[in-house]
């Protein structure tokens, strides 16, 4: 089988890449650097913030790292970090506002801390079943720490932030993503029980498109994998679309290639059998 030449990869993290809990394996990180020894341009593209791709990712196997859903990009090699367009006081007014009417925990990210909230109403709800999702997540073997649900509106209409995320059950979500416009709004599912929001003109796919003006690289050239809706914007930039075994089924739907799980290093396997790139 004739493998293909690209000139840019860019992967998504958290059901993608990661093949653990905020875990890069060995063998995918020796793939990513065999794939920047041999030229090819490698692009994180993920929902977590910068500092967070910072503590969970070597540094040594990515060009750049597109953070927040594309809110900003980081260049590992020039050492600059770019800032795109954020949630505006009166976008959180409104976020706020169905925080409090919905039984929804809405995550912040600043300070390189992450924050959550909920109305006073739902909140010894919603914490109960926080900390049971912690509690599983640890017997697991991923070790998440519980961090504790604040109703205080204020600390979040006081900041700007490049997107929120809401976590409930699906049909809540759903209720929740019907009351904002389409054109002022980007909403994605990261899987069934959570969704970013973030401003329109901001997205994985514009971020991904900036860069590969910056680098003179085409479509064409280009080859990305992900596995939940906010990957589909970096999937309509580049003509091999890698699928994961675990991806939501709209993003199955838009792959040219499907890979194995995750949790099998997928990912690391199918370039290997598929992109022509150096190995030690």
């Amino acid at each position: 089988m004739e493998k293909k030449k690209i000139r840019m990869f860019a992967t998504d993290l958290d059901g993608t890449l990661f093949s653990g809990w905020a875990k890069v394996s060995q063998r995918a990180a020796d793939d990513l650097r065999n794939m920047r020894r041999s030229g090819i341009i490698v692009v994180l593209c993920t929902g977590r913030p910068f500092y967070s791709v910072r503590r969970n990712v070597p540094d040594d196997i990515y060009d750049y790292a597109i953070c927040t859903n594309g809110q900003d990009i980081y260049d590992s090699r020039t050492k600059t970090h770019i800032y795109g367009s954020v949630l505006e006081k009166e976008d959180m007014e409104l976020l706020c506002t169905l925080m409090e009417k919905y039984p929804m925990v809405m995550e912040a990210v600043w300070d390189d801390q992450t924050h959550h909230f909920a109305s006073m109403l739902y909140r010894p709800f919603l914490t109960a079943a926080r900390k049971a999702g912690t509690l599983y997540k640890r017997l697991q073997g991923k070790y998440y720490s519980f961090t504790e649900i604040s109703s205080h509106r204020e600390e979040l209409t006081s900041r700007t932030f490049g997107k929120v995320c809401f976590a409930s059950f699906h049909f809540v979500l759903a209720k929740a993503q019907s009351r904002l416009d389409p054109r002022r709004y980007s909403a994605f599912y990261t899987n069934p029980m959570w969704i970013e929001i973030m401003r329109a003109d901001v997205s994985k796919g514009s971020a991904l498109r900036s860069v590969m003006e910056k680098e003179n690289i085409s479509p064409a050239d280009s080859a990305c994998a992900g596995d939940g809706e906010n990957d589909l914007p970096m999937m309509q930039e580049c003509a091999v679309r890698i699928a994961m075994a675990n991806a939501m089924p709209s993003v199955r739907k838009h792959a040219t290639d499907v890979c194995g799980h995750c949790r099998k290093d997928g990912l690391a396997q199918w370039l290997e059998e598929h992109i022509d790139f150096m190995q030690e």
